[in-house]
């Protein structure tokens, strides 16, 4: 089995080499563009996810939601992402990054405009379902994969942490500042409040927004044609594109012309509002300039003659099969348990938050934004640079280790700013963990398996969701926020010795 990983491997770094001699420098930027889009809509589908989780405990509150109702609607979405996470993983190696990507962004559209309908309980409840299908950061990383080498890969996934530190900056801010001092009226009297606004009479703004969706759809038609080898029409370009991106301009802007009085019920859900449109036009983003197929031909030949032994999209078989290559179930188990305390911790932080620190719902935003900065500059500046100097497996200790330390920090700290500090080497032990594991999982397993295996790491998050609310309740009122940090300790400090005595199979690949 080593031999024949091997050997897929070369064959796969000869593909990429030879399509990018076939293609010259024009094939090369244009899969750095395609990756680049990956990344925008990743960090546009976070900054939505995060506008609604800031508003989500105020919106469960106004709906008469107690705390223990409240555990439970997290768990269902926890429960949905968990069992949902390798079945979109196997959709995006039958039918390409494309189309999981597509299927991600139709799923958040759909999931905001039941939120923004969602003036009762069963309701609010009824919104998690399309939550199975959530899944834009896999569906990125699946077009990242296919599009790097291995020796690449680790680099490319650490950038995509940018795209988080930007959607937790983004989103958290916007949301407050929406939800509290603006707002959209009802869906009704939107017309009505940008003739009121923007002194267009009715005609004129039915003309505008219809000439909005008109172009947009004009410019998803070109680029078809243009992938299907047929001349272009010009449809969004010039004049066109002017109109299409003045329009655009105003979906982003409407909130802030429309200023609410401070007693207007509806103002929690601007930020779903704003969701909802961005979150369509993200889907239509990835129709439009994702490529049929992110794979090079010899990946694409091995995926029709996959290794999977099923054509279901769920199969216990398969998650089994794939645990048995070199490695994968000795770094997988570190990749759920390094974090999971920490974690538990972030599930119970909108408590904590009020009652262990004292914050109110604007300064969680500010401390969330502080978060994102942290992502942005360790993923940005930090991890690549280490992904190209260490190995993975001295990598993989040393987030282990760093974790242990910070579950120390977490067990003797007291107020915000020590958590603040802490906050720098939980970030760093945090996402050189998440990369380096799905990296070296991503090369342990054959290509065509690459979606699977990226689905069974997304499913890590949303088991620890599921299980968190009540395994952290009890912690948190049961011993306190400090045994948060002790379990961290104790569990790191085992992990960190298992690493150190065991010798897990890897192929060692720097970056270049």
């Amino acid at each position: 089995m080593m031999n024949a990983k091997a050997t897929s491997e070369g064959e796969e770094e000869a593909s990429r080499m030879r399509t990018l001699g076939e293609s010259g420098h024009s094939g090369e930027v244009k899969r750095g563009q395609v990756i680049l889009v990956a990344y925008l809509i990743a960090a546009l589908d976070l900054t939505f996810l995060f506008m609604q989780m800031g508003i989500m405990p105020y919106l469960a509150k106004s709906l008469g939601l107690d705390s223990v109702g409240f555990g439970y609607l997290q768990t269902i979405f926890g429960v949905l992402q968990l069992v949902g996470g390798y079945i979109f993983g196997r959709f995006a190696d039958q039918f390409g990054a494309r189309a999981a990507l597509i299927l991600s962004c139709a799923s958040g559209s759909v999931f905001f405009l039941l939120m923004s309908i969602s003036t009762s309980i069963p309701l609010l409840f009824l919104s998690r379902l399309p939550g199975v299908f959530m899944h834009v950061i896999p569906g990125a990383q699946k077009v990242i994969t296919d599009m790097t080498s291995p020796s690449q890969r680790a680099d490319a996934l650490g950038k995509l942490g940018l795209c988080f530190g930007i959607g937790i900056i983004t989103g958290s801010a916007l949301g407050g500042v929406l939800s509290t001092k603006f707002g959209f009226l009802y869906v009704s009297d939107q017309l009505e409040c940008m003739e009121l606004h923007l002194g267009m009479d009715e005609e004129t703004t039915e003309n505008l927004w219809g000439s909005f969706w008109f172009h947009m759809a004009g410019l998803w038609t070109a680029r078809r044609d243009e992938r299907e080898g047929r001349k272009a029409k010009r449809m969004g370009k010039g004049p066109v594109g002017a109109t299409c991106l003045m329009c655009f301009l105003m979906v982003l802007l409407h909130p802030f012309l429309m200023k609410l009085p401070p007693d207007k019920p509806n103002s929690i859900f601007v930020p779903i509002y704003v969701a909802l449109v961005g979150s369509l036009i993200n889907t239509l983003i990835a129709v439009v300039w994702i490529p049929l197929h992110t794979k090079p031909k010899l990946n694409q030949h091995m995926t029709e003659n996959s290794t999977s032994q099923s054509g279901s999209l769920f199969s216990i078989r398969e998650i089994l099969r794939l645990m048995k290559f070199p490695g994968v179930m000795e770094v997988f188990i570190v990749k759920v348990f390094a974090g999971l305390p920490i974690g538990l911790f972030m599930i119970m932080f909108s408590i904590i938050s009020m009652d262990f620190f004292g914050l109110e719902a604007v300064e969680s935003g500010y401390l969330m934004s502080y978060f994102g900065v942290l992502q942005m500059v360790v993923q940005g500046l930090v991890v690549g640079k280490l992904a190209n100097h260490c190995t993975e497996m001295t990598l993989l200790r040393l987030s282990v280790f760093v974790f242990a330390g910070v579950g120390l920090g977490m067990a003797l700290m007291r107020t915000v700013w020590h958590y603040c500090i802490i906050a720098v080497p939980l970030v760093f032990a945090f996402s050189m963990l998440a990369t380096i594991t799905d990296s070296i999982l991503t090369k342990a397993v054959p290509s065509s398996d690459t979606g699977a295996m990226l689905g069974i790491c997304a499913s890590v998050q949303p088991l620890t969701r599921t299980v968190g609310p009540t395994i952290g309740g009890v912690l948190y009122k049961q011993f306190g926020v400090s045994s948060f940090g002790y379990l961290q300790l104790v569990v790191n400090i085992g992990l960190f010795v298992y690493l150190l005595k065991s010798k897990i199979p890897l192929r060692e690949v720097k970056g270049q």
